[in-house]
């Protein structure tokens, strides 16, 4: 190989390889040194497939022109200086030192913080090309390492339209059964006589565990149920519709019917959830009760569920009690019953322990006084305004938009 063309090869080469440590782009013709200052690595790139420069400086002999990219003579000096010495010979001071002599071996580099040699190095045409062979290897190395990373981001672009379209799926059947839980709740709550029923269901996700219906039994009485599997979420919400049909309120007869008191529908259905075997951690609180909307007595049973809690006419707040184990975990279980004749203008409120936690301080205790404390402080509210003012509240707390647990209330109200 022609040494002539040998040396202007490896001094690209080395210099196309090294452009992060901001060195400069050289190449040579007719014995001549083109200096230039690379900016980024696409300007690298381009001037070592063209071997030609941006602003580069032309030495030859004892002159000094300047060209543009495209070869034409340009008055623009190159950002870094240099210092022409004897003919033959030019020293480039810089980010990177370049010394060059036409007379012997043409090439040698040295750091800043080095002096410039006395002597121009020699190096072998053989060295030169053994340079080169060892940088367009390393080159090639890196143009490998970048053609893994695109592959590997093609990939992980892959998965990520994999994951969206699985979540995209999810969350329609999730809505789904978001749906199909809120057809089985009442559509209109039933209004016999004075007696009238409210309702607020928030679940804290998609679907809920918990679950209510009201619906009339006869002419004259009203059956209602409330209850709430642990947990919440989809295996909540699976339990909660098993619940609603093991539920039992009134047996048929040869004759006609039998209501069945509440205390018996509880024990019933805690047997049913018994039988299924499901684990421990498979279990449920459920209140269910009838009211007679004639002489307004108020008959119920619960199972670990909260006491409801009554506001009188005159204002006074109760709760009203009855003794009853979790529904699922112990068999053959005997349910006490409560009972208590309204007045017109009285309020009975049924609930799950969500709107406890809701009025809850954040630090993972449940505060039942709280929850009792605000429903006195809107005593003086009518029903409708109550419920949207703890709609309004909760909405207002900090995490609404991730709700600790779910809330359902239902209020039975004797209007005056």
């Amino acid at each position: 190989m022609n040494p002539s063309l040998i040396v202007p090869l490896a001094i690209r080469l080395f210099f196309c390889a090294r452009v992060k440590s901001r060195l400069f782009f050289a190449g040579s013709a007719d014995g001549s040194i083109v200096l230039g200052e690379v900016p980024d690595i696409k300007v690298a790139v381009k001037r070592c497939k063209t071997g030609t420069g941006g602003k580069a400086g032309l030495a030859r002999g004892g002159e000094s022109q300047f060209f543009g990219a495209r070869g034409k003579k340009s008055a623009l000096r190159p950002r870094i200086p240099q210092v022409h010495r004897p003919r033959g010979r030019m020293v480039s001071k810089g980010p990177c030192d370049a010394v060059m002599s036409q007379s012997t071996s043409p090439l040698r580099l040295v750091r800043d913080d080095e002096e410039s040699p006395a002597s121009p190095a020699s190096a072998s045409p053989g060295q030169f090309a053994s340079a080169a062979l060892a940088l367009a290897d390393q080159v090639e190395s890196m143009q490998r390492e970048i053609t893994t990373l695109h592959e590997e981001i093609n990939l992980l672009r892959r998965r990520d339209e994999t994951l969206k379209f699985y979540m995209h799926r999810l969350d329609e059947e999730l809505r789904l059964a978001a749906r199909l839980q809120q057809d089985f709740l009442p559509k209109q709550l039933p209004q016999v006589g004075a007696v009238r029923f409210h309702a607020l269901f928030r679940p804290a996700g998609y679907v809920s565990g918990d679950l209510y219906d009201i619906t009339r039994l006869d002419e004259t009485r009203v059956g209602f149920y409330l209850a709430d599997a642990v947990g919440h979420g989809m295996p909540a919400a699976l339990l909660t519709m098993f619940i609603k049909r093991a539920l039992v309120t009134k047996e048929i007869l040869s004759g006609g019917y039998r209501l069945l008191r509440p205390s018996e529908a509880m024990a019933r259905l805690n047997d049913a959830l018994v039988e299924q075997g499901l684990t421990q951690a498979s279990f449920a609180t459920a209140l269910y009760g009838v009211i007679d909307t004639q002489s307004l007595d108020v008959t119920f049973a619960r199972a670990g569920h909260p006491n409801p809690i009554l506001i009188g006419t005159d204002g006074t707040i109760r709760p009203l009690e009855a003794d009853g184990s979790l529904l699922g975990i112990f068999p053959n279980e005997t349910y006490l019953e409560g009972s208590h004749r309204l007045v017109p203008g009285d309020r009975l409120f049924m609930f799950t322990d969500g709107i406890e936690v809701a009025f809850s301080p954040g630090n993972g205790q449940v505060d039942a006084d709280r929850w009792h404390i605000e429903l006195e402080r809107r005593r003086h509210l009518t029903t409708e305004q109550l419920l949207t003012d703890f709609a309004e509240h909760i909405d207002q707390e900090s995490g609404s938009l991730q709700p600790k647990d779910d809330l359902t209330i239902i209020v039975m109200e004797v209007n005056r």
